[in-house]
């Protein structure tokens, strides 16, 4: 998010894409897919630990990538690929998910 605030600061828009980084954290198992690509067994396990602990909140980890990006003042927009119309209605169940604020600390964590 560090890029969007150089954004932020000259009053730039953000259209965010790509929250699900091709799959991994849509659906972090061996053999998932990152930047296109069969992901590296360390993103695999690092992505898990991220699904630990939205599990731990209730919240599935493709909920909290999409809303993650959302955060950020700068991100008007979300945009998501999707195969099928189920896709796009799970989408959009993520988006409006409440999701307690103290996931973000606890993700944050995690990865520290």
């Amino acid at each position: 998010m560090r890029h969007y605030s150089r954004s932020a600061a000259r009053g730039v828009e953000v259209i965010a894409g790509g929250v699900f980084n091709s799959g991994l954290l849509a659906t972090p198992v061996a053999g998932a897919t990152f930047d296109y690509a069969a992901a590296p067994a360390e993103l695999v396990a690092r992505a898990q630990r991220l699904q630990a602990v939205c599990d731990g909140f209730g919240v599935p980890l493709p909920a909290a990538a999409l809303q993650f990006v959302s955060r950020h003042p700068s991100v008007t927009h979300t945009l998501v690929g999707a195969r099928s119309a189920a896709e796009i209605e799970a989408d959009v169940a993520y988006a409006d998910l409440a999701i307690d604020p103290s996931l973000w600390g606890a993700l944050d964590a995690a990865l520290a």
